[in-house]
């Protein structure tokens, strides 16, 4: 069985996302990724939300990003509203 977590459809492209609670997610968390163009459909960057400190790319896949950088512009002050 084949998994991904999310599908975001924009542009005519599937990117697909994982979401890991691991501060350290490896290349494998997109194993998976290549099942999109074996469905016949083209995929786009994809990526790994997780609990990383920072933004890894990754040859051919895409990019590990941190949770948290999602939010940035989000400010509590405001009722967390992304400005």
């Amino acid at each position: 069985m084949h998994e991904i977590d999310l599908l975001i459809s924009r542009g005519g492209k599937l990117h697909p996302v994982e979401i890991k609670l691991s501060a350290n997610p490896g290349a494998g968390s997109m194993r998976h990724f290549g099942v999109i163009g074996e469905m016949g459909f083209e995929s786009g960057t994809g990526c790994v939300i997780s609990l990383t400190r920072n933004i890894v790319p990754v040859k051919g896949s895409g990019n590990i990003i941190n949770a948290a950088s999602l939010w940035l512009d989000c400010d509590p002050q405001d009722g967390g509203e992304i400005s």
